[in-house]
């Protein structure tokens, strides 16, 4: 369990700008939780503190009730391994310097998943649990040679290689056509099913949501105003935000 408690983060110390604050929420295995909100409402920099790329300034992060700052170097590598990262840009997440076999192999090997006979054994199993089959016809491409769809799954096939418990996808179908973006969250929504990966889902696009959502946290100005079940929220919104957000929002 990826346990979230009253954090806060200020950027600029004291008098600086809050862009979240006393954020509290829970992340199960096998559970695909959304956070919507305009931008500019702290999502990103909650995911960002989630994966431990910064410090809450206050409150606390937890994985299985241990304190992400408590850590010791051997639990923040279990850490890395366990909540792992899908992005916007799949393009700029991926090294156009490195096929997609090192991209996979360099992941592998930093975590000694496999040995080197097993490498591309494990980095194949990956690219085809994400739908690029055969995997021979991916491995040895460049970021370049794919389209947006494939890079994206690419990413997550990254992420799989660790056996991840929890991913956090920011934004990480919004740059992808309609058809694009319904493929790749078959991928996602087929992995929770399948393998029990719980998701923390980052998002201004609330038709997504409806679809793939369990639950729902909304954000404001740094805030989480409201969250519930996918369909208290949409059938019943509480906060005045949350209504105008789904009011504004295009309808499936």
């Amino acid at each position: 369990m990826l346990e979230v408690t009253g954090a806060s983060k200020v950027f600029g110390g004291r008098h600086g700008v809050t862009a979240v604050q006393e954020a509290s929420l829970i992340a199960r295995p096998g559970e695909f939780i959304a956070i919507v909100g305009e931008s500019g409402s702290g999502k990103s920099t909650l995911a960002r503190m989630l994966l431990g790329l910064i410090p809450p300034t206050s409150g606390g992060i937890a994985l299985d009730g241990v304190d992400l700052r408590r850590m010791d170097p051997t639990q923040r590598r279990g850490y890395r391994r366990t909540v792992q990262a899908v992005l916007q840009d799949p393009a700029g997440s991926l090294n156009p310097r490195k096929t997609v076999r090192k991209a996979l192999a360099d992941v592998i090997r930093r975590h000694a998943i496999a040995s080197r006979k097993d490498m591309e054994r494990v980095a194949s199993a990956a690219l085809e649990s994400v739908g690029l089959f055969p995997a021979s016809a991916f491995l040895d491409r460049y970021p370049h040679e794919l389209s947006g769809g494939q890079r994206q799954r690419v990413l997550i096939a990254r992420a799989l290689v660790l056996d991840p418990r929890i991913i956090i996808a920011d934004e990480a179908v919004s740059a992808l056509d309609a058809s694009v973006k319904a493929g790749v969250l078959r991928v996602m929504t087929a992995l929770q099913a399948e393998r029990g990966i719980g998701y923390v889902f980052i998002t201004h696009d609330l038709p997504v949501v409806q679809k793939v959502a369990d639950t729902v946290y909304v954000m404001r100005a740094g805030r989480i105003v409201e969250h519930g079940p996918k369909k208290r929220i949409f059938e019943d919104p509480q906060h005045e935000y949350t209504r105008t957000l789904l009011a504004a929002a295009p309808r499936l």
